[in-house]
């Protein structure tokens, strides 16, 4: 994928975090993804094996072969490969096979009274989830475990466009929608609106704070991708893009410690003033973290350029 390309992804991610803030209801938001698509295929399975007898036989066949998608998955995957991560893929039949179930056969636990079907096939499809999650996250150390140079630029590149994906969509839709529910329970749990004009400008400066770190990482990422090409093609400006990558993480670090400071301190000396306390302490560990990593790197890959230039100047 071209950066160009990638750029519009980039800008499609954010539009859409945006309408999903704006639009969605993020009360039920989250139980609605997890529930989906067990629950719908649940409900479908139930009204089919309801209807008739040979609805009733159809919708088992249907039961049965969507449990076995992940065995057969397996043994196809088995025949390329020999992960030993892959058996999580054989497990994962039996637990489909469980939820498949209880979403067309909700009524039989107490939790169904209490949360209702829709909360309980949520925590069945999260289950599936994690499976899966996991699953991922050990083919990805697999993947580069056993990958060639050339093999370990590329799931590089993938990983690093995912995570800018992921930076944006942090900061586009989890922190402005975390703003826009926090104004909408102020709004709603002090009926006189006077005084609350700083209490928002606080919540839209801690969502600034929060949203800045990814929204810097996202540029990081920018550029980590524009060092790894240099690295695939062992371009003569590697030195420099990793000299800029460094310089960038590190005002990244400087800009964040900063900001996250102001915003504290400010907070402390305004608050007799607030008819909000959130008692958090904004410290993006996970940005800085991989802010560290590209730094460290960076700074290897420049020394080593430059000391590989130094000795084809003496050879």
């Amino acid at each position: 994928m071209k950066l160009k390309n990638y750029y519009a992804l980039l800008t499609a991610a954010a539009v859409c975090s945006v309408a999903f803030a704006l639009f969605a209801d993020s009360s039920s938001l989250l139980i609605s993804l997890l529930r989906f698509p067990f629950g719908p295929i649940g409900n479908g399975l139930r009204i089919m094996s309801l209807a008739a007898e040979a609805e009733n036989i159809l919708a088992w066949m249907i039961f049965v072969m969507l449990s076995a998608i992940p065995a057969a998955i397996w043994l196809f995957m088995r025949k390329r490969s020999e992960a030993k991560c892959d058996i999580l893929l054989l497990l994962l039949s039996p637990v489909l096979a469980v939820v498949l179930y209880n979403c067309i056969n909700p009524f039989g636990s107490f939790l169904t009274v209490v949360a209702g079907p829709e909360m309980l096939q949520a925590q069945y499809g999260a289950v599936v989830y994690v499976i899966l999650v996991s699953w991922l996250i050990l083919r990805t150390v697999h993947a580069f475990r056993t990958a060639d140079e050339s093999a370990l630029y590329k799931a590089s590149g993938i990983f690093l466009k995912l995570l800018g994906v992921l930076f944006v969509i942090t900061a586009f839709g989890s922190c402005f929608g975390d703003l826009l529910n926090k104004i909408e329970a102020i709004r709603n749990a002090n009926q006189n609106s006077g005084g609350l004009t700083l209490t928002y400008v606080f919540l839209a400066l801690h969502c600034i704070t929060d949203a800045l770190p990814p929204l810097l990482n996202t540029a990081a990422v920018i550029m980590a991708l524009k060092l790894l090409n240099a690295l695939t093609e062992d371009s003569e400006h590697t030195a420099a893009y990793a000299e800029q990558l460094a310089k960038w993480c590190g005002t990244t670090l400087t800009v964040t410690a900063i900001v996250t400071t102001v915003f504290h301190v400010l907070q402390m000396l305004c608050l007799p003033h607030l008819r909000n306390l959130d008692v958090s302490v904004s410290l993006p560990v996970g940005s800085v973290t991989f802010l560290l990593v590209c730094l460290i790197a960076a700074r290897i890959i420049a020394e080593n350029k430059a000391l590989k230039a130094d000795n084809d100047l003496f050879i």
